[in-house]
């Protein structure tokens, strides 16, 4: 992995979640034996939701090696569980039992109420985000000099210093670009451990549920920040031929993935719901007992904000 700590074209604590999914041996082993092209990285995200004990994030990855089997397997999973889990009374367990067979495996993080991932350096951090985004807005001109670039980049470039000019501001909410900064950290470290495993160029495809990640921004900007936040992390850090790419929802269209990001937000929805001893409803315990405390199909872990713990560890589930 390229040493990157002190350059802040990359969050310093990118390296925590690397490490941690690195770590993972179920997670090395279903990289090993999917050596497939195409990656398919869904995700879905619980986060700040008074109702809620937990804020979770959760990126599932599916590895098919036909790419036709997409449009079979996503009829299937239609059938098995129409709805999204909130809008569920129960979760058919066939539905379980399908996507347990299947090239797939679930990667969660708990996070912090508070994400300010500068206060255990007693750092200010909107003086630091001010010079993380000069840092982007600099790649992307150092981009936009190589040939056919320049109309490319132009408009990322544009939408950089409208959120540094947003910096500006007397009163600005930080909360959203805190999140932007972890999201990036997972799936960008995802990219770089699968491209480290294979050999051989592969392609990467994001696809984030619907939510304020995507539409953040999205009168003033050329595109949503996260994409490419995401892309200059991946291009500078992934010496490979390899590429990633983004599914950009439509407005008031049901996205094609919907069937598949139902993995993500059942898993996420499940984990926001536990204390330390269960999860309330029936259905959040059929779900944790028959399919989220496999660690063959599932990595689940917990970021630390604080000075006394900084950092990503790992937690196992046990069912009794």
């Amino acid at each position: 992995m390229p040493d990157y700590k002190t350059e802040l074209l990359h969050p310093y604590f990118l390296t925590n979640f690397y490490e941690n999914l690195e770590s993972s041996k179920d997670l090395h082993d279903f990289i090993s034996k999917n050596n497939v092209s195409t990656w398919f990285i869904f995700s879905d995200y619980c986060l700040d939701d008074r109702k809620k004990p937990n804020n979770v994030i959760t990126f599932t990855l599916v590895a098919l090696k036909n790419s036709e089997d997409f449009e079979l397997i996503k009829k299937i999973l239609d059938a098995l569980q129409p709805k999204d889990l909130k809008k569920s009374k129960t979760i058919n367990p066939a539905f379980l039992e399908f996507i347990s067979l299947l090239p797939i495996f679930n990667i969660s993080f708990f996070l912090p109420d508070n994400r300010n991932f500068t206060k255990a350096f007693n750092f200010e951090e909107l003086t630091f985000l001010k010079m993380r985004y000069l840092s982007l807005e600099n790649y992307y001109k150092r981009m936009q000099a190589f040939p056919l670039n320049s109309i490319k980049f132009s408009k990322i470039i544009k939408d950089f210093r409208f959120i540094q000019n947003k910096f500006k501001s007397k009163s600005i909410s930080l909360g959203m670009y805190r999140d932007i900064e972890i999201i990036n950290c997972v799936v960008s470290s995802i990219c770089m451990l699968i491209s480290s495993n294979h050999k051989g160029d592969k392609k990467f495809i994001w696809i984030s549920d619907r939510d304020s990640i995507l539409t953040f921004e999205k009168a003033n900007m050329s595109s949503p920040l996260i994409f490419s936040m995401i892309h200059a992390s991946f291009t500078s850090l992934i010496r490979t031929n390899n590429n990633l790419s983004f599914y950009y929802h439509l407005d008031e269209i049901k996205p094609e993935s919907d069937s598949f990001n139902r993995i993500p937000d059942i898993v996420s929805g499940t984990l926001a719901e536990m204390d330390k001893l269960t999860v309330g409803k029936e259905k959040y315990v059929h779900i944790l007992r028959n399919y989220i405390a496999n660690p063959s199909v599932n990595h689940i872990a917990k970021l630390h904000l604080n000075g006394d713990k900084y950092g990503v560890s790992t937690i196992q589930l046990k069912v009794i």
